[in-house]
């Protein structure tokens, strides 16, 4: 396709465990979370607890949020920018710039976005994506966070 580029969101990330009030909104301060690289899985690093579910591999689930700035070039008249996320686990919010851009219910199946009406012009777009990982849909190890490309 003519001018379409293709860029993985790796680096960048800011994340933090637990449900945050007001952290799908664009101004907020995020500065005092971990910075994480995407692919991440934030279960695979809490303590085992036979209190966790089994089918999580004892580990710890719960609620996440992960945060990065965007920058793009300007665009071109009819031009579109999606957001396509690999794998998340499970249940996602994604915000653009404070709004709710798009859910997605599945830990198992990708999920693209079409940005294009959230993004403010001039400056960077602010990106921020609550995961719920509450719920299992296996009975095996199955993670938590933004465990594939986004």
């Amino acid at each position: 396709m003519q001018g379409r580029t293709r860029e993985r969101l790796a680096s960048g990330w800011r994340f933090s465990l637990g449900d945050v009030a007001g952290a799908g909104q664009k101004e907020f301060d995020d500065r005092a979370w971990q910075e994480v690289s995407v692919p991440h899985d934030w279960s695979i690093a809490g303590p085992f607890s036979e209190e966790n579910h089994p089918s999580s591999g004892f580990l710890p689930s719960g609620i996440g949020w992960y945060r990065r700035l965007l920058n793009l070039p300007d665009l071109s008249p009819g031009a579109r920018v999606f957001l396509e996320f690999e794998g998340v686990f499970r249940d996602s919010s994604l915000y653009i710039n404070g709004r709710l851009a798009g859910n997605h219910e599945s830990g198992y199946t990708g999920a693209v976005y079409d940005i294009t009406s959230y993004l403010q012009w001039p400056g960077s777009q602010s990106l921020a994506v609550r995961v719920d990982a509450t719920r299992q849909e296996g009975w095996w190890y199955e993670g938590a966070g933004l465990y594939r490309h986004v």
